[in-house]
């Protein structure tokens, strides 16, 4: 009876552990997280200084709104962080990176390394990118309309159908307005 007890306790946990394996398989096959993936935000609420967007918060489209949006008002730092979003949100949209908040802008670059391998002026670009929103966003330094130009003229390379991008992306256009 005792051993039997046991056989039978033996089984349910051992279903109990199949069942959880199961479960936590199928939510990682399901995509990205919630957290990752956060839609519920409005172009008017997201606030270019928060450490906590994520550039899938918004289609690419709205980044560059916002980017032109701060360039009138004289927000270079501000322009150079939405237009690194916009980009991020290009890439993702493309399936060349896969957004998520917990990632670096060093494991973007790497992942790009490997999804885009064959696109050599893509990964060039955004590598150009990623040293200039750096230096711009932790560097504090003073971001001038020339390094928006710069910026832009890589971020269309990044969208440029040749380089895996669509054909329809969004142009910050002249910047000297």
């Amino acid at each position: 009876t005792v051993a039997m007890a046991a056989k039978i306790l033996m089984v349910v946990l051992v279903a109990v552990l199949v069942i959880w394996l199961v479960i936590t398989l199928a939510r990682r096959s399901r995509g990205p997280r919630s957290d990752d993936l956060d839609s519920s935000f409005a172009a008017g609420s997201i606030d270019l200084e928060s450490e906590h967007i994520v550039a899938s918060q918004l289609p690419e489209d709205e980044w560059m709104r916002l980017a032109r949006e701060q360039i009138q008002k004289g927000e270079h730092r501000l322009a150079i962080r939405a237009l690194f979003l916009a980009s991020l949100a290009h890439l993702g949209e493309s399936g060349l990176i896969r957004v998520a908040r917990f990632k670096s802008n060093r494991d973007y670059t790497r992942e790009l390394e490997w999804k885009a391998h064959s696109l050599p002026a893509l990964r060039t670009a955004f590598q150009e990118n990623v040293g200039l929103f750096e230096r711009a966003w932790y560097g504090l330094h003073q971001i001038g309309l020339e390094a928006i130009d710069r910026f832009t003229r890589n971020y269309e390379q990044i969208t440029a159908p040749s380089a895996g991008g669509a054909a329809d992306s969004p142009a910050i256009g002249q910047t000297h307005a």
